[in-house]
């Protein structure tokens, strides 16, 4: 019993201050539900997460069986805009929502600046982004073999353990 509680894998934490400390660190081996009712920020809360700890260097594996990995990626940009907006002036002037960033027909009504923002802050998930891998399906195409195999492909061929988020299951 001691040798495994020395061995143990140390916390990987979310980049949430208040719930690593709930956790102990982090999120340790094991499974963790988020449940709720719809719309509650369940999968932006699990992507904020993400984003998170692929920019502490660590990899993540995103099962995204409701959304494609599209609307994810301008969830994330999305809140990068806020985020640089609050650190420079205080207030989201120009922050954009998620249909703000993926829908380009928006732009030709953006001006400079706001485009400018959008530039940067894809730029920014860029810089992170290479420590996020996303697997897309729909209910009834991944099941949890299918998601074991893929884990088991990703660490065969990375030789490393990623930290991997399924975005909706339902019973």
């Amino acid at each position: 019993f001691m040798n495994e509680v020395v061995d143990r894998e140390p916390a990987q934490p979310t980049g949430f201050k208040r719930l690593d400390e709930a956790f102990y660190g982090g999120l340790r081996k094991g499974l963790y539900l988020i449940g709720a009712i719809t719309s509650l920020g369940k999968t932006t809360l699990a992507i904020q997460m993400a984003d998170q700890i692929a920019q502490s260097g660590r990899d993540v594996i995103i099962f995204t069986l409701e959304m494609d990995a599209y609307e994810l990626m301008s969830k994330s940009i999305s809140r990068i805009t806020y985020t640089k907006e609050m650190e420079a002036c205080g207030k989201p002037r120009y922050a954009k929502t998620d249909i703000g960033i993926s829908d380009g027909t928006l732009y030709t009504g953006y001006n400079k600046a706001e485009r400018k923002l959008i530039k940067e802050s894809i730029t920014a998930y860029g810089e992170y982004a290479k420590h996020i891998y996303f697997k897309e399906g729909w209910m009834g195409e991944i099941g949890v073999e299918e998601i074991e195999k893929e884990i088991d492909r990703y660490i065969r061929i990375h030789e490393k353990k990623p930290v991997v988020f399924v975005d909706y299951f339902q019973a």
